[in-house]
């Protein structure tokens, strides 16, 4: 679906990622022509800069055009899937690295087709081959000490103990040959290919082995297993050290959780107002693996003056432009409160506005998302005139409508089958009851107008730009509630965009998977988008329209409510393709130096 609010991954096969230890990107050279080269080389330094011709005998911008389109599912434009191949820059708690899900061609969580891949180099001085095979690192080192042999592989990540006819262990493996593991290591254990993959005999070795023998980054872990006896888990959830390939949070009201990823631990959340779309993160910190020198980057600024710091976002006034403003909003997956993030943005503006800026630039590349109601202040203290969320609706089908009528009867703490969530359309006005509810199939506004206004209330916002006095920057990897920013900015506001990057003289959407609301199948994490346990909690399990749970353990999110264009009503912006007017292409310096993008994009504002 190109979509990275729905998609499906089967635990099994992503418990390491696959890299190569180098990191590829593309300019448009003098001539015109566009070109693949090596960002940066952790094994050989001297490939930094060279011009890679070819890839395992093909033209290399062929080969990442094709592998974007075929397998990366962030975007459904193919100019974005393009960028994320490939390395880019982004803001990440306050430092600038390259981004964790960039990179695709040469970081995978999906065992990779082949051992190795051929690169064709020309350095300047002539052409020179390059084979780099693909290096296996296990996400979570903890995971080695779980199982002992395919059977209780199987058991332990891949059954899924809740189904209700658990699937029978097949009766084959297909495992690297005397493969031994250790019964502890760092998360940052890596594993390299031997000669054979031949099946094995398999066991688990004493306390004092190390790592010497490795694991084929090109053999599967099979879930195949040669007895038929695999061991049950040990209970009836999800294996602790299970983990999802992206652990997100979604568009909800935060309540108070505390759940913990292979790297990343879950945050602790109060009781907000906050709602989420869709934070989109690796299973895997980069910068705590053995290949974390890819990801750190001593980034230079050489055209920008750093003014106010929010970590989740940055502001900036250029050096050569003094007059001109950046704004780096990276995310809106904020961890403190609301008013906290509030006064942090607000201070930001106007330390730009304090500082002579009339004119601002709003970097939102490789901005993946997180809590609409950020999103909603942004649009609101920049146009306060406009109201500041697109509408939704629900796409109702009979288990929906079941759900929201079981809200009204059961009276759960929170649920986001819940109508008070939300608003009518256009007068943003609290439903009366669920039949009206129900008779708009839910179409409406997100409820968090209040808590907006409330803050403004006390904290009077005037800023000093108007739509002419601003753009849009973004390289199209700007998603979920990122996109409300940049779609309400572009349609409601009439705010130039520029896009940088893709392939050169051809459009680049400005956001990419607006989405309106999404549900995780079931959890392993167990957070509280779990569709399973939300219609158990409303006590529709056995409901003739409820899904059953999969037979092994899976990560499968997808949209419930879908969000709609306020000029075109009829409009579902999911499907919506909105390009920049305007289009930057990398060089050799921009690709490192963001703020010759920003100095770029400042050309495209009105004198």
């Amino acid at each position: 679906m190109k979509d990275a609010h729905t998609f499906y991954f089967p635990i099994c096969y992503t418990r390491f990622t696959f890299t190569q230890q180098l990191a590829l990107y593309s300019i448009v050279a003098n001539d015109g022509s566009q070109q693949i080269k090596v960002f940066k080389d952790t094994l050989d330094s001297s490939n930094k800069n060279c011009v890679v011709d070819e890839i395992d005998g093909q033209p290399a911008l062929d080969v990442i055009k094709k592998y974007a389109r075929d397998t990366i599912f962030i975007s459904k434009d193919l100019g974005v899937r393009f960028n994320m191949a490939l390395a880019s820059l982004a803001l990440i708690n306050g430092n600038f690295q390259l981004h964790p899900r960039s990179s695709q061609f040469n970081i995978r969580l999906v065992l990779p087709d082949k051992d190795s891949i051929t690169y064709t180099l020309n350095c300047g001085s002539g052409t020179k081959t390059v084979v780099r095979e693909w290096v296996a690192f296990i996400n979570n080192g903890d995971d080695l000490n779980n199982f002992f042999d395919s059977a209780s592989y199987w058991s332990e990540f891949c059954v899924n103990p809740s189904a209700p006819k658990p699937s029978q262990s097949p009766t084959s493996t297909q495992l690297p040959t005397s493969t031994q593991l250790p019964t502890s290591t760092q998360s940052s254990t890596f594993i390299q290919s031997p000669a054979s993959t031949q099946p094995p005999t398999f066991t688990k070795p004493s306390k004092s082995t190390q790592l010497t023998k490795s694991v084929s980054s090109q053999t599967q872990l099979s879930p195949h297993p040669k007895s038929s006896q695999t061991s049950k888990p040990k209970s009836s959830q999800h294996p602790k050290s299970f983990t999802s390939p992206f652990s997100k949070f979604r568009n909800a009201k935060r309540r108070q959780t505390n759940h913990k990823s292979f790297m990343k631990p879950f945050s602790k959340f109060g009781n907000s107002k906050r709602r989420q779309t869709h934070r989109f993160r690796n299973s895997f910190d980069p910068v705590k693996m053995n290949d974390a020198n890819l990801f750190k980057e001593d980034v230079v600024l050489s055209d920008a003056t750093l003014v106010s710091d929010a970590k989740f976002a940055q502001f900036y006034k250029l050096k050569s432009k003094n007059n001109i403003g950046v704004a780096v909003i990276s995310t809106e997956d904020i961890t403190t409160s609301d008013n906290v993030a509030f006064t942090s943005i607000v201070n930001g503006f106007k330390a730009l506005a304090n500082d002579s800026v009339t004119k601002l630039i709003l970097d939102l590349s490789n901005n993946e998302g997180g809590f609409t109601i950020i999103s909603h202040f942004i649009n609101k203290i920049l146009f306060p005139d406009t109201y500041p969320a697109f509408p939704t609706d629900w796409s109702l089908t009979d288990i929906k409508k079941a759900a929201i009528e079981a809200v009204d009867i059961k009276n759960p703490p929170f649920s986001l089958f819940n109508r008070s969530h939300y608003l009518t359309s256009p007068d943003a006005l609290p439903f009366n009851s669920t039949d009206e509810f129900l008779k708009v199939k839910g179409f409406g506004f997100e409820n968090d107008k209040n808590e907006i206004n409330g803050f403004i209330n006390q904290n009077p916002v005037s800023l000093p730009w108007n739509a002419s006095d601003m753009v849009i920057l973004t390289n199209g990897y700007c998603g979920s509630s990122c996109s409300s920013i940049a779609l309400h900015l572009a349609e409601i506001n009439n705010v130039t965009a520029v896009s940088v990057g893709g392939f050169q003289k051809t459009p680049l959407s400005i956001s990419s998977f607006a989405g309106g609301q999404e549900f995780i199948f079931t959890d392993p994490n167990n957070g509280f988008e779990d569709l399973i346990k939300e219609l158990d909690r409303l006590g529709l399990s056995n409901n003739d329209q409820a899904p059953q749970q999969f037979p092994t353990n899976i990560f499968f999110p997808f949209v419930i409510r879908r969000a709609f264009s306020i000029k075109n009503p009829n409009q579902i912006l999911e499907f919506s393709f909105r390009p920049a007017q305007n289009q930057i292409n990398y060089n050799d310096q921009s690709v490192r130096d963001l703020s010759i993008i920003w100095d770029q994009a400042a050309t495209f504002l009105p004198a």
